[in-house]
């Protein structure tokens, strides 16, 4: 059973989703003009990518890498069984915790399919 190059795959994962997530953040607010406004970006910047890297390591190890390990064991690592399991996952979070999950759930989409794309990926 071949897993991949599963490390760099979840650095660079973690990485697009959150620059992603930094530059929609920055779009849909209006960009800083003072010091103050600069000085606080950069605090919440830090407090986000902190906050992130918490909950998607935690998330990646209860959740993502049992369910990498089970999809290349029985399903042979197909993008449409990925596409398929994240979009159950991010389903079940969305129906049983609450409506709010959604950016929980669109994120960890985001980071399966980057994830699956690196993973694989000769380099």
């Amino acid at each position: 059973m071949n897993l991949g190059n599963w490390d760099s795959a979840i650095i660079k994962s973690l990485s697009w989703v959150a620059l992603g997530i930094i530059v929609i953040t920055l779009v849909m607010g209006s960009l800083p003009t003072t010091d103050s406004d600069i000085a606080g970006l950069f605090v919440s910047s830090l407090l986000f990518l902190g906050v992130y890297l918490l909950v998607s390591l935690v998330g990646w190890l209860c959740v993502g890498f049992p369910i990498h390990w089970v999809i290349c064991k029985y399903a042979n690592a197909s993008f449409k069984i990925y596409m398929v399991v994240s979009i159950l996952v991010s389903l079940t979070l969305y129906f049983v915790q609450s409506q709010d999950s959604v950016l929980f759930a669109l994120t960890a989409l985001s980071q399966a399919m980057i994830f699956r794309f690196y993973v694989y990926k000769k380099t």
